[in-house]
């Protein structure tokens, strides 16, 4: 009898009683957000079990159907897709509204279960079950928190204050745009809005109260936002208003300036005799030899860091505080220590815990930016722009600068093979800093 019940199709047995499980079809997962649906059926009776797993397959087996599109959204559609929702019938919603709460509730009772299945109900489901006929409007602040919603793929490695600082761009666009159009609904959106939006941001570019290249960002951003929450709520055919609008004054591009040798010397001494702590000082010296960045530094764990090695040296690789280093690649990659540097990693052969966190680069910048622009207008980043000039000047090639920095070379001459050795990138930096290692 065991061996029989176990061949049911729907029907599984749990423990003393049995539950019903059903594959979700390949095309309905993202729908449903699974793969299987189980649910329990409260009896350990075998034939009563299979009736209801009967009554449950027949209900699944329609609401995998599907729902016309919102593109399709008609009276009589949005009719089919309350009955394909198990609802006995659409109910318009000035009639729930009008009815009492106890028979209000049992006319949205089968609907609502049905959408609390699904992970990314279609909008003409929501229609159904609220009774409504037309697209409800999806203002661009909701569209915002769609767009997170739909885009947890993409940054789901980050840690929460990695993800906090990805999204923040996509919110100040979507804050710019509500500050100087107002919380319009997305769905209703055209090309002209796109483009008053775009004049408005021309005129504080005018004003020098907003970069053109910021301005175009901003436009980026909301182009994706739209478009990925069109895709999502079945609007594949409607254009992307933010599609081609860009500001096309071009600015000159504004890199960080590189410390001059003179700078580098004042700053270095300015932060020697200031009152911060061991770990500051020593953070510094490692990027002024090395062109790492803070939060390169800031993060290193010991198990990074190899001073007994034949050449000394740091991996900046993904760790316990990282899943990788900004873009990956090119940007892990072991850099040598010479001269101040390895003197400093020496003194803190275990890594930098007072920094060791997620926001640790921003308080070592912030506090060091303080001490260096007592001296010069610079910031810290300028460490990474001066050893990139003087590997230039060395005569390094650019190969080997971009594998030091963790650039990524142009072509195929870094794609093959084991790249630079370690002593390669060491006599490179001895070359280029004059120091001794």
């Amino acid at each position: 009898m065991e061996a029989n019940e176990m061949k049911l199709k729907y029907v599984v047995k749990r423990g003393e009683t049995y539950s019903f499980k059903i594959a979700v079809p390949t095309n309905q997962r993202t729908r449903f957000g699974r793969a299987q649906i189980w649910e329990a059926l409260g009896t350990a009776d075998i034939l009563e079990a299979t009736a209801r797993s009967v009554e449950r397959a027949r209900y699944y087996r329609k609401l995998f159907g599907g729902a016309p599109t919102a593109g399709e959204m008609t009276p009589e559609t949005v009719a089919a897709t309350a009955v394909a929702l198990g609802m006995k019938a659409y109910t318009p919603a000035e009639s729930v509204l009008n009815a009492e709460v106890r028979e209000s509730l049992r006319m949205l009772s089968d609907g609502l279960m049905s959408l609390r299945l699904l992970k990314a109900p279609k909008i003409v489901e929501v229609a159904a079950v609220g009774g409504v006929t037309s697209v409800p409007p999806l203002p661009m602040t909701i569209a915002l928190e769609r767009f997170k919603e739909l885009s947890d793929d993409k940054w789901m490695r980050l840690r929460a204050r990695e993800r906090t600082k990805k999204l923040r761009p996509y919110e100040e666009a979507v804050e710019r745009f509500v500050s100087e159009m107002g919380d319009l609904d997305i769905l209703s959106l055209r090309k002209r809005d796109a483009f008053a939006f775009s004049k408005k941001l021309t005129a504080k570019v005018a004003a020098k109260e907003l970069l053109a290249s910021s301005a175009n960002k901003k436009l980026m951003w909301l182009k994706l936002i739209v478009g990925k929450v069109y895709l999502a709520e079945e609007q594949h055919d409607k254009p992307n208003p933010f599609e081609k609008v860009k500001i096309e004054h071009k600015e000159g591009k504004r890199a960080r300036p590189p410390f001059t040798e003179g700078e580098i010397k004042l700053v270095a001494d300015q932060i020697a005799k200031s009152n911060a702590n061991g770990e500051l000082k020593a953070i510094n010296a490692v990027m002024q030899n090395t062109g790492a960045t803070s939060k390169e530094i800031c993060l290193l764990m010991p198990s990074d860091i190899f001073l007994n090695a034949p050449v000394p040296y740091i991996r900046i690789a993904d760790n316990e505080m990282r899943q990788q280093v900004k873009s990956g690649g090119d940007r892990h990659r072991d850099i040598p220590l010479v001269g101040r540097a390895l003197d400093a990693m020496r003194r803190f052969s275990g890594g930098f815990p007072k920094y060791r966190r997620d926001n640790g680069s921003e308080v070592l910048s912030a506090s060091s930016n303080k001490i260096v622009r007592q001296v010069v207008d610079k910031t810290t980043y300028s460490y990474r722009h001066r050893m990139a000039d003087r590997l230039r000047q060395s005569g390094c090639e650019d190969t080997l600068k971009n594998a030091i920095l963790g650039h990524e070379s142009k072509g195929f001459s870094m794609h093959y093979g084991l790249g630079f050795t370690l002593e390669n990138k060491r006599d490179a930096l001895v070359k280029a800093l004059g120091e001794t290692v």
